[in-house]
């Protein structure tokens, strides 16, 4: 009965997350193979019809019953509103499958997918938040994208959504706002991405032995702490001997070989280093190529710096370099081992507080990687009172 509402409104309604009309294989069980045959063709025939005819993006969405994001254009040259195109990625669908497929059965998905498509178009698959994301041009380009989508033998049970998302910018124009146009007056940080000069010495040193760690060198940490960050901690249960405890953890983890990994994703760019050296106390950092951003410093010396939690995390510090954004960003932190990510930006007045398909996306994730910790902001615009 479930399958059977699924597919009446998918076939019906724009909120459905799960589209049946993607698929040739039928979840409704009929007595005959001819009837259960005709349905299935008028259903395909009537769903590649639909992007032919429609007026408009957002039609040819609603009429699938696929979600549709549309995203303000901007016109200015302000590093505000590069920002902006930047963090909501190029025109893209995104199809998103459930936490629990197999590999095996994902990657078919994905090569059946790429194979239709061809190689004319971008495409992205961010495999560990099980997303694949296809560009397209503009509302003439989605309908054929759409066409070619539909005769896909995808099982409507695998899929979670099926997102469009209108930004009003094609890949090549997002691609061009990151490479030319630094954010917040930042300029680029080549250091970060010089290729090594370092050589392995020959023939290869005895190996270091283990090094046994002074059993009480976080005796002094509170008390270099500025007065009002000590009342922070204490306001968040992050009492001295809390923070004790863990630092000294931490400490013998590095120590050990076994250091957390901390990422960062900070949508206009990423720490500056160089210029903030003093205020951390090491530099075991992982920064990407990209413009740097204040809030991505503040972020970060909040986690790792001499007035932050903990010195001893490795700090992995990552923009939005991708046109399918937050989608990339986590899968590269995953992918790299990064189980705690920070993501800092959050929501405005025009955001949907309810349960949202974001929400539901983020959940995805996180049953598909069970052992990765998100930390989102709350939002640092709206209304406070």
């Amino acid at each position: 009965m479930r399958s059977k509402m699924k597919i009446s409104l998918a076939l019906f309604s724009a909120s459905v997350i799960i589209v049946a009309g993607i698929t040739s294989v039928s979840a409704i069980q009929t007595p005959s193979k001819d009837e259960n045959h005709e349905l299935k063709s008028f259903e395909k025939d009537n769903l590649i019809q639909q992007p032919k005819i429609s007026e408009s993006i957002e039609n040819t969405i609603k009429n699938l019953g696929w979600n549709y994001f549309k995203y303000e254009r901007f016109r200015s040259e302000s590093s505000d509103s590069k920002s902006e195109i930047i963090k909501n990625g190029a025109n893209r669908i995104d199809i998103v499958f459930k936490a629990g497929i197999s590999p095996e059965k994902l990657q078919k998905y994905v090569d059946q997918i790429k194979e239709k498509i061809g190689t004319s178009r971008e495409f992205i698959f961010s495999k560990f938040v099980l997303t694949l994301s296809v560009s397209y041009q503009d509302e003439d380009d989605l309908k054929k994208l759409s066409s070619l989508l539909l005769v896909l033998k995808i099982n409507s049970e695998d899929l979670l959504q099926i997102n469009v998302h209108d930004t009003n910018v094609t890949v090549d124009k997002w691609k061009f706002i990151p490479e030319m146009n630094p954010m917040e007056g930042g300029y680029w940080d080549y250091v970060w991405n010089e290729p090594s000069t370092h050589e392995e010495p020959s023939p290869p040193p005895a190996p270091t032995p283990p090094h046994t760690p002074k059993t009480n060198n976080e005796v002094d940490f509170w008390k270099n702490y500025y007065e009002e960050n000590r009342k922070r901690y204490i306001g968040m249960g992050l009492t001295e001997n809390v923070l004790k405890e863990q630092r000294e953890i931490s400490r013998n983890n590095k120590w050990n070989n076994k250091r957390i990994k901390v990422g960062v994703i900070e949508a206009k760019g990423v720490l500056n280093y160089k210029d903030n050296q003093d205020v951390f106390s090491n530099n075991d950092l992982t920064i990407e190529h990209a413009p740097y951003s204040t809030h991505a410093g503040v972020v970060s010396e909040i986690i790792v710096g001499k007035q932050g939690i903990n010195p001893y995390p490795i700090l992995y510090i990552k923009s939005l370099t991708n046109w399918n954004t937050a989608a990339g960003a986590i899968d590269s932190m995953i992918k790299q081992g990064v189980y705690i990510i920070n993501n800092s930006w959050g929501g405005n007045e025009t955001n949907d507080y309810s349960y949202n398909k974001d929400a539901e996306w983020l959940d995805n994730v996180i049953n598909a990687n069970p052992d990765v910790i998100f930390i989102q902001s709350a939002g640092n615009d709206g209304d406070v009172s």
